[in-house]
């Protein structure tokens, strides 16, 4: 049997559970051959899936032991006694910072990709702004333009009219394009 290091930190895991439980008085596992495969999640619904699994587990759990990762008694058909050493607690703590490198790293991963996604709605932001204030530049340009048509009465009316419309239309795209509330 080749060495299974996800079985060993299946093992080293439901040991530390284990010896972590305020309910459990004595923290050294002991159970039969039978019982063994299922409390470390190896296949268990037919005798010879069970077998197997026994198999399996009494070559890791020696191989274990020869890397003095556990202690304990691995009998033919049975375990007595099977406790975390040092060694297997040090696996353990590797394991765990291995698993939080890799989540450090997905979460600078996700977190760089908001921040391009962020610069670019701010740099979408920006362009629409300029645009809207080009519109609102030019409408003003063209109200504020003498008219050959109008009457003399309407040439100072029209700026009088456009100039407060403009300036609210320009608050309420300003207001809407910062994502600002008006109190």
């Amino acid at each position: 049997m080749n060495y299974d290091s996800d079985l060993e930190k299946r093992i080293l895991n439901r040991l530390a559970e284990r010896e972590n439980d305020p309910e459990q008085d004595d923290h050294a596992f002991a159970m039969t051959w039978e019982a063994a495969p299922e409390a470390f999640g190896m296949p268990h619904g037919s005798d010879a899936d069970v077998s197997a699994s026994w198999e399996a587990l009494f070559t890791q759990l020696e191989e274990m032991q020869r890397r003095r990762l556990v202690s304990g008694t691995v009998y033919m058909n049975r375990i007595a006694d099977l406790k975390l050493e040092y060694r297997g607690y040090a696996v353990l703590r590797a394991n765990l910072e291995q698993v939080f490198r890799e989540d450090h790293e997905r979460l600078l991963a996700g977190y760089e990709k908001l921040r391009r996604d962020n610069d670019a709605l701010r740099a979408d932001q920006n362009t629409a702004m300029t645009e809207i204030r080009n519109e609102i530049t030019a409408l003003r340009d063209a109200a504020m333009a003498p008219s050959v048509q109008a009457p003399a009465w309407g040439k100072m009316m029209l700026p009088a009219i456009v100039l407060p419309v403009l300036v609210t239309v320009a608050t309420i795209a300003v207001v809407h394009f910062s994502g600002m509330t008006p109190h």
